[in-house]
C-alpha cells in the first residue's frame, strides 16, 4: 500500500547501537556484496560500510508490542512518511525499486528500445510524449562476472547468434543489428549475452539484454535507473544535490595541461603507454605507472603520474562505473597507505628520487596534497556531469574519505582522439 514503506521507516528510526549485522551490495556493475555482524555499540563505519551507492540490509532491534500491532502500524506509517532521515541511508531512501509491470516501466523499456535499437526499433509509440531525457546508455557485465576472464561476447536471438570482442556499447550494438528485422520491447528480455573466456568457455550465464545495460533518463522531478536488470526511480532533487556536491571537486584538467591520448601504444599496452608519453619532455611531471611498490606484501600502486605540484595523477579510460569504481578506490588506498606506512612511503620517495629528485621535496609532503583522478573519455562527455549516478555517488564518497585524511580530492579530463578495445 505505501511504496518504499519498510525502508522509509528503517531511514528514520535507524539507530547504529541497535544494530545485529549489516550487509551490502554495490548497485554500480562491480556488484560487490558483504556481510558482517555487528558488535553491540558499533556504528557502519567502524566496518567501513559504504551505504552511498549500495543496497543494503540492516537488521536491529526495535521493541514492539505485537497486541498493539494496529496502533504501532500507524505509528511506523507516520514515522515513514516525516521526520528527518538518517544522513547514512539519504541515498538509499531516495531509491525506489519500480514494479516490472508497472506503466513507468514499460514507458521506460520503449524509451530503452528507441534509444537502442534506433530506426530498427519497432513499437515504441508514446516514448517522446512522456518528457524524459536521455542521460546515459552504456554497455555493463552484470555481478557475477570478472571482467578480466573476458576474451569476447556472444549475443543470442533465438537459433542465430553473433560475436563481438570489444567490451562497449557500439560494439554490442554493432553485433545485434546484423541480425535481419526490426527489434521491439520484448528484445530486451529474450535476446541472451553470453561471456566467454580464452579458451571458448562459458565466463559467464547467457543473461536478458536488459542485464548488460546501464540506462539512465528523467524530468525534473525524477530520474529513473536501470541497472543489473532493474529499474529503480530516485528523486531528482537528490541528483541536483549530488550534482552540486561534486562542483566542489575543483577541475584541474588545464593545471596539468595533460597531452590527448592519440594512439593504442605497442603491445596494446596502451595505459602506461599513455602515461609514459603524458611525462615525456615536462620537468613538472612524472611517470610512476607500474612502478612496484608494497605495504605488508600487497602491491599498491602510488600514482601514475606525480606532479610538481603536489597532485597524485590516477589514469583510467572510462568504460562503465566498474572502472571507475576500482580508480576511486585505488586514489583512496595509495594515499592512506602513504601517510600509514613509513617503509612503504620511504620506497615511494626513492622512486620518485631516482627519476627526479627535485620532486622529492613535494612528494614527501604527509598527508598528501591533492588525489587526482584523470578520466580518458573518447567522445565529449562532460566531467563529472556524464558520469552514471551510482559512478557520481561513488566519486562523493571516495571525495569525502580523501577530505577526512587531510588531502583533497580533485579531477581531470583527458580526451581519447581514437577508439580502443578494452584489455
Amino acid at each position: 500500500m505505501e511504496a518504499n514503506f519498510g525502508l522509509g521507516f528503517a531511514a528514520r528510526r535507524f539507530d547504529s547501537k541497535a544494530m545485529t549485522g549489516v550487509g551490502s551490495r554495490r548497485i554500480d556493475s562491480s556488484a560487490r556484496s558483504q556481510w558482517v555482524q555487528i558488535p553491540t555499540n558499533s556504528s557502519i563505519s567502524d566496518f567501513e560500510v559504504e551505504l552511498d551507492g549500495e543496497f543494503t540490509r540492516i537488521a536491529f532491534k526495535l521493541e514492539i508490542d505485537l497486541n498493539r500491532v494496529r496502533d504501532v502500524l500507524g505509528v511506523m506509517l507516520e514515522t515513514a512518511e516525516t521526520g528527518d532521515v538518517t544522513k547514512d541511508l539519504a541515498f538509499i531512501d531516495s531509491l525506489e525499486p519500480l514494479r516490472a509491470k508497472s506503466e513507468v516501466v514499460k514507458t521506460l523499456e520503449r524509451l530503452l528500445t528507441k534509444e537502442f535499437f534506433g530506426d530498427r526499433a519497432r513499437n515504441t509509440q508514446g516514448s517522446a510524449a512522456e518528457g524524459l531525457d536521455v542521460h546515459l546508455l552504456a554497455f555493463a557485465p552484470p555481478d557475477d562476472l570478472s571482467v578480466g576472464n573476458i576474451h569476447n561476447f556472444v549475443i543470442y536471438k533465438g537459433e542465430d547468434s553473433q560475436e563481438f570482442e570489444e567490451m562497449s556499447l557500439q560494439s554490442l550494438r554493432a553485433a545485434i543489428l546484423s541480425f535481419p528485422g526490426k527489434f521491439g520491447v520484448t528484445s530486451l528480455a529474450s535476446m541472451k549475452v553470453q561471456a566467454r573466456d580464452s579458451n571458448g568457455a562459458a565466463a559467464s550465464i547467457a543473461r536478458p539484454l536488459k542485464h548488460w545495460l546501464i540506462f539512465e533518463a528523467g524530468n525534473q522531478d525524477r530520474r529513473y535507473l536501470l541497472t543489473l536488470g532493474k529499474w529503480y526511480a530516485l528523486a531528482e532533487s537528490y541528483s541536483k544535490k549530488l550534482d552540486e556536491d561534486l562542483a566542489q571537486i575543483e577541475d584541474v584538467t588545464d593545471v596539468l595541461n595533460l597531452r590527448t591520448w592519440d594512439d593504442l601504444g605497442p603491445n596494446k599496452n596502451w595505459e602506461k603507454h599513455f602515461n609514459e608519453r603524458a611525462a615525456e619532455g615536462r620537468n613538472d611531471l612524472i611517470c610512476l605507472d607500474r612502478h612496484l611498490l608494497y605495504s605488508e606484501g600487497d602491491q599498491i600502486e602510488a600514482c601514475d603520474l606525480l606532479h610538481a605540484d603536489g597532485y597524485l595523477v590516477h589514469v583510467k579510460k572510462y568504460t562503465g562505473s566498474q572502472t571507475l569504481s576500482h580508480l576511486f578506490s585505488q586514489g583512496f588506498v595509495s594515499a592512506q597507505t602513504l601517510i600509514s606506512d613509513a617503509a612503504y612511503r620511504s620506497d615511494f620517495l626513492e622512486a620518485i628520487n631516482s627519476i627526479n629528485p627535485a620532486l622529492v621535496g613535494v612528494a614527501g609532503a604527509m598527508p598528501p596534497k591533492f588525489v587526482t583522478y584523470a578520466i580518458a573519455f573518447d567522445g565529449q562527455q562532460r566531467l563529472p556531469q556524464d558520469l552514471p549516478t551510482f559512478s557520481k555517488v561513488n566519486l562523493r564518497s571516495f571525495s569525502k574519505r580523501i577530505k577526512l585524511l587531510g588531502s583533497a580530492a580533485t579531477l581531470a579530463r583527458v580526451q581519447m582522439t581514437f577508439k580502443s578495445k578494452d584489455t
